[in-house]
């Protein structure tokens, strides 16, 4: 089950990466925000009824507030190794399996990293075995980036290290807790892949056509 949980969880994520690019690993701590707020929610209960009768607009930001706390300003070893690795060799491998090949300026923007942050990337990442880069054979001044077999091999390992992690946490919530966790990130993140800082808020047709996208990725 956890397993399944781990899958159906890596999905919903995936759904706003596309969107939110340059944010996608603060996605995934959003997400972690979400469990922690979720894991404490029975003991809060009873104060949160009474807030919500004499507040009938407002919760939003009472919300938004305490997800800022618990995902941003208490990060635990797993976030802060998710953001140490938001422009580096993990990322980088992530994009360019689930991409193929790349040019270094479409990493550049996978990453959100400057192209010299990601020359230097690159070079480190040829040294070591994980990436070939080699130039276009039709176009001199275009050169193509490919994991090779060890990083392959790097990127597996790196997935399933941190599948194991997270379904470890999944097994000390509980099963009832866990697939209540996933079916909340999953309509959060679908919301975060329509709704962009500083751009008109989705319609109500545009939020119906996102919720059948999504179930239709299932």
């Amino acid at each position: 089950m956890m397993v399944d949980v781990c899958k159906r969880l890596s999905r919903a994520v995936r759904i706003a990466v596309d969107a939110w690019r340059p944010l996608a690993l603060g996605a995934w701590r959003l997400a972690l925000g979400v469990w922690a707020v979720v894991a404490d929610a029975d003991l809060r209960k009873d104060r949160a009824k009474p807030l919500r009768k004499e507040r009938a607009v407002g919760f939003e930001q009472e919300a938004v507030d305490e997800l800022w706390r618990h995902a941003w300003c208490h990060r635990s070893d797993m976030q802060r190794e998710l953001t140490r690795g938001g422009q580096g060799e993990a990322f980088a491998i992530r994009q360019l399996a689930h991409r193929g090949t790349m040019t270094p300026s479409q990493l550049a923007v996978a990453i959100n990293a400057t192209s010299g942050r990601v020359s230097t990337l690159l070079s480190s990442m040829e040294k070591k075995g994980l990436i070939t880069r080699e130039v276009d054979p039709d176009d001199r001044r275009v050169v193509r980036v490919n994991l090779t077999d060890a990083g392959r091999e790097r990127g597996r390992r790196d997935m399933q290290e941190a599948r194991d992690a997270v379904c470890w946490i999944f097994s000390q919530m509980g099963e009832r807790r866990t697939r209540e966790f996933v079916e909340l990130t999953r309509e959060f993140v679908t919301y975060m892949s329509i709704c962009r800082p500083g751009k008109p808020r989705p319609t109500p047709d545009e939020v119906r056509k996102a919720f059948e996208a999504a179930k239709n990725e299932e």
